[in-house]
């Protein structure tokens, strides 16, 4: 596979996970300026609504986010990459009640469904059932 053909399908999958990694010296606005090159059908729209619901500023650190802000940040990102699918797994795990909420929340109100299909990995039924319209139990 050549590296245009694997930008090309990393661009169709957004992928958020419990570990919410990023470069933790890098600003927000630095990671969005990577992210926005890396993936040419980025939607500024969508991260600023998700991004709103987290006030994030663009001169924080990745490092100084609190752990309910960088999951926040990777599903804004993750969904203004506008994939066509997007998998979540334990996207939640480690997050308190509020920052789990505002997760969930974001997710849920933004047209993600209607362009994208989402797995969701988690134990926590509870989220599944707020989240899922078909649901497969492995």
């Amino acid at each position: 596979m050549t590296s245009t053909e694997r930008a090309r399908y990393r661009g169709r999958i957004g992928f958020v996970n419990e570990e919410h990694t990023l470069p933790e010296w890098m600003s927000v606005a630095a990671v969005i300026a990577m992210q926005r090159h890396h993936y040419p059908r980025w939607n500024q729209a969508t991260y600023d609504s998700v991004a709103g619901n987290y006030h994030l500023l663009p001169e924080q650190k990745v490092g100084q986010l609190s752990r309910g802000e960088r999951a926040g940040f990777n599903l804004a990102l993750a969904l203004a990459q506008s994939p066509e699918l997007l998998i979540l797994d334990e996207p939640t795990l480690g997050l308190d009640v509020v920052a789990k909420r505002a997760f969930l929340e974001s997710l849920l109100h933004t047209n993600l469904s209607e362009r994208c299909t989402v797995i969701y990995c988690s134990h926590q039924m509870e989220e599944i059932e707020r989240v899922a319209d078909n649901l497969i139990v492995l």
